[in-house]
C-alpha cells in the first residue's frame, strides 16, 4: 500500500479536491494510516479538511461515491465506498502484520493425551488426571472468534477445539493450551469461594510457562488463518 509514485499522488489528490470543492472540502491530507481510512474534520460554514488514504486515492471510480457521501452528509458511506473502504484497511492490515516467531510445527497429527500427559507430568504431577476430547468446531460462515480449548468441571474434562489438529500448527501453542486448562483444573480441584476463572491465583500459575509470550505471539500472528480454515 505504500508504493505509490508520490508525484503521482499529489496530482491525484489535487485532480479529487477539485471534485470535492462543490462539497465544501477546502484541503485535503492523503496518509498511509492504518486505521483512519477516510475522516473529515471541520464544518461546511468553515470548510472541511479531508484526510484520506492513499489506497483510495488511486481508485477514482470510488471517487464519485466520496463527493456524494460528503455531500449527502450521511454517517454511513454508501456501499461502493464501504467496500473501497473494507479493501484498502484489510490490505493495509496484511502490509502491516508483524510475524510471529518461529515456532517448531506439529508436523503431523495431534496426541493429545500424550501431550497432556506430559504437560501435567511437568507442571501439576499432584494433580488428578482430567478426561480430554475433541470439540466441534463451528461452521466457517459462522467463524468470528475462536475458543481453542475450554474446561468443564464436572466431569472434569479439557474440550480442544479441532482447529489445532493442523501440522502448520505450532507444537508450543498446543502446549501452552493444555498448560491453560490445567491452571482452570487446578483451581477446580482447590477451590476457593467466590474466585473467578481468571484471578489473581489462575494468573500467578499461568505465569510460570516459560513459552507463555512465545506462544501468545505465535496466535496473534496466526489467528487469521485460523479463522480462514474451513
Amino acid at each position: 500500500m505504500n508504493g505509490e509514485d508520490p508525484a503521482v499522488l499529489h496530482r491525484l489528490g489535487e485532480e479529487l479536491l477539485a471534485l470535492l470543492r462543490p462539497a465544501a472540502v477546502t484541503s485535503l491530507r492523503i496518509t498511509h494510516n492504518q486505521r483512519l481510512i477516510i475522516g473529515l474534520r471541520g464544518s461546511p460554514r468553515t470548510g472541511l479538511r479531508l484526510g484520506i488514504h492513499a489506497g483510495l486515492v488511486v481508485q477514482r471510480q470510488v471517487w464519485p461515491a466520496i463527493a456524494a457521501w460528503i455531500s449527502g452528509r450521511e454517517r454511513r458511506p454508501p456501499p461502493l465506498l464501504q467496500q473501497a473502504i473494507d479493501a484498502v484497511f484489510a490490505a493495509n492490515k496484511e502490509h502491516h502484520k508483524e510475524p510471529g516467531p518461529d515456532l517448531e510445527p506439529l508436523a503431523g497429527s495431534v496426541d493429545l493425551s500424550g501431550m497432556l500427559a506430559q504437560v501435567q507430568h511437568t507442571w501439576f504431577p499432584h494433580l488428578s488426571t482430567p478426561a480430554i476430547a475433541w470439540g466441534r468446531s463451528a461452521p466457517r460462515r459462522q467463524r468470528r472468534h475462536i475458543r481453542f480449548a475450554c474446561y468443564r468441571r464436572s466431569p472434569p474434562a479439557i474440550i480442544v477445539n479441532p482447529l489445532i489438529n493442523q501440522p502448520w500448527v505450532a507444537r508450543r501453542f498446543v502446549e501452552y493450551l493444555l498448560f491453560h486448562e490445567l491452571c482452570h483444573h487446578a483451581q477446580a480441584c482447590r477451590p476457593l469461594v467466590g474466585e473467578t476463572a481468571h484471578s489473581a491465583r489462575f494468573q500467578a500459575w499461568e505465569r510460570r510457562y516459560p513459552h507463555r509470550a512465545a506462544a501468545l505471539a505465535w496466535e496473534k500472528a496466526n489467528l487469521d488463518r485460523f479463522l480462514a480454515a474451513r
